[in-house]
C-alpha cells in the first residue's frame, strides 16, 4: 500500500453537502443545462406587504414577480415530493459556499407568519438561523452534484444513471 504524505488530508478542500429535491422535468433541465437554476415567478404580496403596496383597481392583490432561490437542506427527504422525488447530492467546496449570496428564509413564507408566533419547521430557516436549510439566489453548476437518490432509495446512483433514467445520456 503506497504511503499517504503527513499533509495530505489538509490539503484536500473541505466540502459542504446539501440535497437538492426536484422531480423528472426540472432534473431533465438542470443535467441538460448544466446547473440548477434560480427561477423568477409571481406569488400573491402578503399582507404585512399590504401597506407598502396597492392593490389592484378591482380590490385583489397585486401580483410580485421575483427571483426564486435555489431550495436546498442539510438532510435528505426534507423537501420530499412524493416517489417521483429525485435528490440531488451537492458538495460545494467550503471556500465557494461561505460567499455565496443565499435569504435567511424560505420565501414562502410571509414575515407576517412569523411575526404571529407560530410554530414553522426548521426547513423554513437557513442553516446559519438555525434552520436545516440554505436558500442560495445564485445557480449551482452541476459540477457540485456527485450524485443522486432515486425515490426513497438508500443507494446513492452516479450522475451517469440519473442521466440515463430520464433519456439524456450523452
Amino acid at each position: 500500500m503506497p504511503k499517504v504524505p503527513k499533509n495530505f488530508l489538509d490539503k484536500m478542500e473541505k466540502v459542504i453537502r446539501r440535497y437538492h429535491a426536484t422531480t423528472d422535468e426540472p432534473l431533465r433541465g438542470i443535467l441538460s443545462q448544466g446547473s440548477i437554476r434560480t427561477t423568477t415567478g409571481k406569488h400573491n404580496v402578503y399582507e404585512a406587504d399590504l401597506q407598502h403596496k396597492k392593490k389592484n383597481p378591482d380590490g385583489t392583490f397585486v401580483y410580485v414577480e421575483e427571483t426564486r432561490p435555489v431550495f436546498t437542506s442539510r438532510r435528505r427527504g426534507e423537501w420530499d415530493m412524493g416517489p417521483e422525488t429525485k435528490t440531488l447530492v451537492l458538495e460545494i467546496p467550503e471556500s465557494v459556499y461561505k460567499g455565496m449570496k443565499r435569504t435567511d428564509l424560505n420565501p414562502d413564507y410571509a414575515p407576517g407568519v412569523q411575526k404571529r408566533g407560530l410554530g414553522l419547521p426548521e426547513k423554513v430557516y437557513s442553516v446559519d438561523r438555525g434552520g436545516s436549510a440554505d436558500f442560495f439566489m445564485e445557480d449551482l453548476p452541476i459540477d457540485y452534484a456527485v450524485g443522486g437518490y432515486i425515490g426513497k432509495s438508500r443507494k446513492m446512483v452516479p450522475l451517469d444513471s440519473l442521466r440515463h433514467l430520464l433519456e439524456l445520456d450523452k
